[in-house]
């Protein structure tokens, strides 16, 4: 099945993904052996990571493209973003350029810290939404607030898209985020699933397991939603439906 990563930290030397142009290439053909056919790279943008421009994240992407097709003979698209750690100046970063959206459009790839209280993920989402943006919430199945007070509802009716890592779903089926994560998806609450890679070891792009339980269980246009077509659009720019309520 076609997929599109829309999330991942692929670009070397930039945050605590890749750290060399070989390991990129590497995780990018552990991709490619999956069904991936194109990912966006987002690079963490926080006090910890903030040393590499736009332009500059926009310019390793094309390089990373062009090496990939140089090896493997044929294209992976690479497209530039960014994880951005949510702060009360992030929107006026974005709408000045200091921050990329994903691949120029609307949608913004953000996440908050893991224990951040639901009301301050819910406010956040609403200031991106007002600043003209459509926040992609990151690996929601992080934050305990969603789970222990009023789950994801809220933010999608507030505008969030919410993305959850393949990972997550791989776990025991006793295991109480294994266990949230498949109920999400089950009711249909995920609009994006990613690798979230950081390298080509433990934190390789591994999707077998997920796939698996999401054939079980889910049916095949939710599941294509998930992995490609939601990716694509807002590629495109194109509104998804959870966005369109809005």
């Amino acid at each position: 099945m076609r997929k599109t990563d829309i999330h991942c930290h692929v670009l070397p030397g930039i945050d605590d993904g890749s750290q060399s142009w070989q390991e990129s290439l590497e995780m990018l053909k552990l991709a490619a052996a999956q069904g991936f056919e194109a990912a966006v790279a987002t690079p963490h943008a926080s006090e910890r990571f903030s040393d590499r421009t736009p332009r500059e994240i926009r310019e390793m992407c094309g390089l990373l493209e062009e090496r990939a097709k140089a090896v493997f003979g044929q294209t992976f698209r690479i497209y530039p973003g960014q994880e951005i750690l949510y702060s009360e100046e992030a929107a006026e970063r974005l709408l000045r350029g200091e921050l990329l959206t994903i691949n120029g459009s609307s949608y913004v790839l953000v996440e908050f810290v893991p224990n951040t209280p639901y009301s301050s993920i819910l406010q956040g989402v609403e200031r991106l939404r007002m600043s003209g943006f459509l926040p992609v919430v990151a690996h929601v199945e992080r934050y305990g607030a969603l789970r222990r007070d009023e789950g994801p509802e809220g933010l999608l009716e507030a505008g969030a898209i919410l993305q959850m890592n393949y990972r997550s779903l791989a776990g025991r089926w006793y295991e109480e985020n294994c266990v949230w994560c498949r109920k999400m998806l089950k009711e249909k609450k995920v609009q994006l699933l990613g690798t979230d890679m950081h390298n080509a070891g433990p934190r390789r792009p591994d999707t077998a397991h997920a796939e698996q339980w999401m054939k079980r269980h889910l049916d095949g246009s939710y599941i294509q939603e998930l992995m490609y077509k939601n990716a694509q659009r807002i590629l495109k720019n194109e509104r998804l439906a959870a966005a369109q309520a809005c």
